[in-house]
């Protein structure tokens, strides 16, 4: 047995379990968020630095310790502080998002209501749909609080404004052909 006890020290490895656990749990709080930011409608491609940083974490490796487990509880709580950082990051990465996206809607509903009141003034037809579409997207607005919740936003006064500029075309179209035939009729000639 005594002769057995110098080689069950000399290749210990692993590190100190404790720090081990807290890289885990901090790598486990990470996918977490990267989960729920991707859930809440972040963009892919405003996630993906923090992603490729997750991924080559964890697919590092400790070191192999020969006589003592220092180095591999190093790497594990240089692993753990990794974690925390890119959580952070990421944290920071959803507020201003959030924020980006919220102001994006409310540029777009502003936009909307402009265009909604230049084809009220024209008078470019029946735009009732669009007032209560206004009134839906405003209190989508007041209700949002995710990034894909005010793109739902910025979708539908997008599309609205789309449809009212569409209108507000074909409406002229529609007078300036009214005025071709009252001219052709003002010269006799057959418009039947």
């Amino acid at each position: 047995r005594s002769t057995l006890f110098p080689y069950t020290t000399l290749f210990r490895s692993g590190g100190n379990p404790q720090v081990q656990q807290q890289a885990n749990s901090s790598k486990a709080q990470l996918d977490a968020q990267l989960q729920h930011a991707q859930a809440i409608g972040v963009p892919q491609s405003i996630l993906q630095p923090v992603l490729t940083q997750e991924q080559q974490l964890s697919s590092s490796s400790a070191p192999f310790t020969v006589f003592n487990d220092q180095p591999a509880t190093d790497y594990y709580a240089n692993l753990g502080t990794r974690y925390h950082q890119l959580l952070v990051q990421l944290q920071g990465i959803v507020s201003v998002t959030t924020q980006q996206f919220q102001l994006q809607a409310q540029r777009d509903l502003q936009n909307f209501q402009i265009v909604l009141k230049q084809s009220q003034a024209k008078n470019v037809g029946n735009i009732s749909a669009f007032s209560q579409q206004l009134n839906a997207d405003e209190s989508l607005l007041t209700a949002a609080r995710y990034p894909k919740d005010y793109a739902t936003v910025s979708t539908g006064a997008n599309q609205a404004i789309s449809a009212l500029d569409l209108l507000a075309l074909t409406y002229n179209q529609l007078v300036t052909f009214n005025k071709t035939i009252t001219q052709m009729k003002a010269v006799n000639l057959d418009t039947t």
